[in-house]
């Protein structure tokens, strides 16, 4: 499914494509970054990418009394025309490993949605998720509501070639809702 980019949202939802790239080549597993570092650039590379997305403030590394957040998320819709539930707050996890995330991970992103009240959050992953992990996200959006955006390095690529974030998010968000196939 190709979603084009409204204009109003081509006009506000700018990303510095080369910034992305560099980003993309240190986190790639040919580089010669630690993993720990990988893992901060891909927070990083989370908190840019949502960042470009006009109305959207982010906080990073949040700690709570049971946890800590990676990102912290205040989306002001105002901005743009985006008709997902939010309740004006979000967050994102992001988990670099070099296979990808399993349910487990997945299930416990579900649980501190749960426990914040949220009905949306950003999962990103450089490899994906298991395919047990989309089935525990398709479980979570049919019995609670709650919608996980997995986001993993196709996403971003696709993000570069767009010019947007903002169209993966919709696109992804609108599989999610309506249970669509690619």
């Amino acid at each position: 499914m190709r979603r084009s980019t409204s204009e109003k949202e081509a006009g506000i939802s700018l990303m510095n494509n080369k910034f992305v790239e560099l980003l993309i080549d240190k986190i790639d597993e040919n580089s010669e970054t630690s993993s720990n570092e990988k893992g901060k650039l891909l927070e990083d590379l989370a908190r840019y990418v949502l960042m470009t997305i006009p109305g959207i403030n982010i906080r990073d590394r949040i700690r709570t009394n049971t946890t800590e957040l990676d990102l912290l998320i205040n989306m002001n819709s105002n901005f743009i025309d985006i008709n997902i539930p939010s309740e004006g707050y979000s967050i994102a996890e992001c988990k670099n490993y070099k296979i990808k995330v399993s349910v487990t991970y997945i299930m416990k992103f579900i649980r501190l949605l749960e426990i914040n009240h949220l009905s949306l959050g950003f999962f990103f992953t450089w490899e994906g998720v298991s395919k047990p992990a989309l089935k525990e996200i398709r479980r979570a959006v049919d019995t609670n509501g709650i919608y996980v955006i997995a986001i993993d390095k196709k996403h971003i690529r696709k993000s570069v070639e767009q010019g947007s974030f903002l169209p993966i998010i919709i696109e992804e968000y609108e599989k999610l809702r309506f249970d669509l196939t690619e």
